[in-house]
Parts: C-alpha cells; sequence; structure tokens
C-alpha cells in the first residue's frame, strides 16, 4: 500500500515538472512571436565558441557551457539572443545583442557577485560613490568607461532591482557584443524584461566605440 502510494506520488510529481516545462516552453514561443523573433530548445555549438570575444561564457571547469530555450532575431540592426545556460536549477539567463560597431572590452559586475577571477585588473572608480560601491568597472581604455558610463547611466544601473530575490547583474561589452547575465533561469516574462534592460543599455550607449 505505501509503495503504490509512493509510485502514485513520484507520477504526479514527475507530470507536474512535465507540464512546467511544457508551459515554460510554450510561454516563451509565445514571446519569441511577440517579438517577431523565433525560439529553439538548444543551440549548435558552445557559447565560448559563438561568443569567443566574450570572458563570460568561457568555461572554468567541466564541459563547456551551451545556451538552451532560445529566443532570437533581429531588432533595427542588432541581432538578439536571449537564453538560458548552465547545469540544473542554479543556472543563468543572458541576453546577448549582436551589434554593427566593433568595441574594446568594458566588464560592470555587481561586486555582490564578483567572483576571484573577475577581479584581475584595476577597478575603475567612478565621481559617484554609491555606484563605485556597488559596481566593479574593468576596461581596456579607462576612457571608453567614462564614455559609457556617463551620470544618466549611472543612474539606471542603480535603479536595477533584480529579479525576484537575485539582484546582481553582470554586463560585458567586446568586440560586436553586448551581454547581460543574470544568475536565474528566468521565465518568458523574465527573459522580456532582460530584453529590455539590454535594449535600454544599448541606446543609452548610442554609437560609442573604442
Amino acid at each position: 500500500m505505501i509503495f503504490s502510494i509512493f509510485i502514485l506520488l513520484a507520477a504526479l510529481a514527475g507530470y507536474f515538472i512535465y507540464y512546467l516545462i511544457l508551459k515554460r516552453r510554450n510561454d516563451l514561443i509565445k514571446l519569441a512571436a511577440a517579438l517577431g523573433m523565433v525560439y529553439r530548445q538548444k543551440g549548435c555549438e558552445p557559447l565560448d565558441q559563438r561568443y569567443p570575444d566574450l570572458k563570460s561564457f568561457e568555461p572554468l571547469l567541466g564541459p563547456c557551457l551551451e545556451a538552451e530555450d532560445i529566443v532570437d532575431g533581429k531588432m533595427e540592426d542588432c541581432s538578439v539572443e536571449l537564453f538560458n545556460y548552465g547545469r540544473g536549477d542554479s543556472g543563468c539567463s543572458a541576453c546577448v545583442l549582436i551589434t554593427p560597431q566593433r568595441r574594446g572590452r568594458l566588464f560592470i559586475c555587481d561586486t555582490f557577485n564578483l567572483q576571484p577571477r573577475q577581479r584581475l585588473g584595476s577597478d575603475i572608480d567612478f565621481e559617484s560613490a554609491k555606484f563605485s560601491k556597488r559596481y566593479f568597472v574593468r576596461a581596456d581604455d579607462k576612457q571608453f568607461a567614462y564614455e559609457v558610463i556617463t551620470p544618466q547611466m549611472m543612474e539606471f544601473l542603480l535603479d536595477y532591482n533584480g529579479f525576484k530575490w537575485q539582484r546582481w547583474i553582470e554586463i560585458e561589452i567586446s568586440g560586436n557584443n553586448i551581454a547581460s547575465i543574470v544568475g536565474l533561469r528566468l521565465n518568458s516574462e523574465g527573459y522580456r524584461s532582460l530584453y529590455d534592460f539590454t535594449w535600454k543599455f544599448y541606446q543609452m550607449m548610442g554609437g560609442k566605440r573604442c
């Protein structure tokens, strides 16, 4: 009797997980259609090969990182790619804009989430003590960092409140790519918010390049 109940509960749990996966996929398909984009379940190549200019997707240990639940398409002069990556529930979500302009490297990250390997290089200080306390900034060219991170951009980044319980965000600019990354597997609503954030960041940058 107890064994039968256990089997029934396991079956119900399996069905519920399947339902959530199916709902998530359908929601992402709807989001892709609303944005004029397409949905793909899996990527065709590891992220470090897809985005060789971006250090954020370089694997530290274990296998290469691969994208899943991909929503991609075009927005004005950019290609847009939204996806989840990582293992288990503790994965990440990213929005990558592939732009016409090539730029130098600029890295912005909440100090709360800063990893030891990301501390390599000097932190660039800004007039705003509040901004400098919250964000670690590193760039190949300091002048490029100051051109991108204007007082208006600082205010925009300080207003960022994250998703659910997770507040940190990581932004990397390198080559043709602008990537925003959060440490949480987002649903369709989160995808849209991350896309809006990244697109606004790009618009505020204007035509600045290094």
